[in-house]
């Protein structure tokens, strides 16, 4: 989506017109920045950049590899600002209930319908305000794990495993129903050190597995509201 025109108005002065500017902090154009975005978002990807590219007879604006590259950029990014505005809302909560002990209330959602999703999400939201203040996503899937094609083992795969280690997404071993008492586990576990609060309250659907496990392994008593 990006060109630039450049003009030799004399022997001696050079003058280019660019279409997009350029992002600060990168190379980037940002209008390719912006079209990965919105591909991604409404989930096209970059098979929807090739099509769409296609239908209009337009160039690529975006390899693979560059798609890949701006998408892990925007990916930390969002990720920043999303800590940031959950980290921000637990504070507005404690202020808000005048004590660091607080209630939420907490429930899991999957990707897929059914039992055999392999990703999904546990939140827990503030009583008072209304609002988000922890997250966790579980995933027993990594793309990027199905990219080596190689047997499991030997000096290449663990070479590999120790490249791909830092990067990969596979976080849940287990059955789709447990990732949301996992993912309550952890919410709880982290919130005096990542949010200051203890969730001495829970407000709960009626799933039988959660709140017992929370009780038996929460750091602090927690009671249900």
């Amino acid at each position: 989506m990006d060109w630039y025109l450049s003009f030799m108005l004399n022997a001696t002065h050079l003058t280019t017109f660019k279409s997009s500017s350029v992002i600060a902090s990168s190379k980037d154009y940002e209008v390719n920045t912006r079209l990965t975005y919105a591909m991604h978002t409404v989930g096209l990807g970059f098979c929807g950049i090739k099509n769409v590219c296609t239908a209009m007879d337009l160039p690529l604006p975006v390899s693979q590899k560059s798609y890949e590259r701006i998408l892990r950029k925007i990916n930390l990014a969002s990720r920043e600002v999303a800590d940031d505005s959950i980290k921000n809302a637990a504070k507005e909560e404690v202020s808000a209930s005048g004590s660091n002990e607080i209630c939420v209330s907490g429930d899991g959602t999957w990707k897929t319908r059914g039992h055999t999703s392999r990703i999904g999400v546990c939140s827990v939201i503030g009583d008072v305000t209304g609002k988000v203040i922890d997250v966790a996503i579980l995933s027993s899937y990594c793309k990027g794990c199905e990219k080596w094609r190689g047997p499991k083992s030997g000096h290449s795969y663990e070479e590999w495993k120790l490249k791909h280690q830092p990067h990969c997404v596979k976080n849940h071993i287990g059955s789709s129903s447990k990732m949301e008492v996992d993912g309550m586990k952890e919410i709880f576990q982290r919130s005096v050190p990542q949010r200051n609060a203890k969730y001495i309250k829970y407000i709960g659907d009626r799933d039988t597995k959660t709140f017992p496990e929370l009780q038996r392994t929460a750091p602090y008593s927690i009671g249900k509201s």
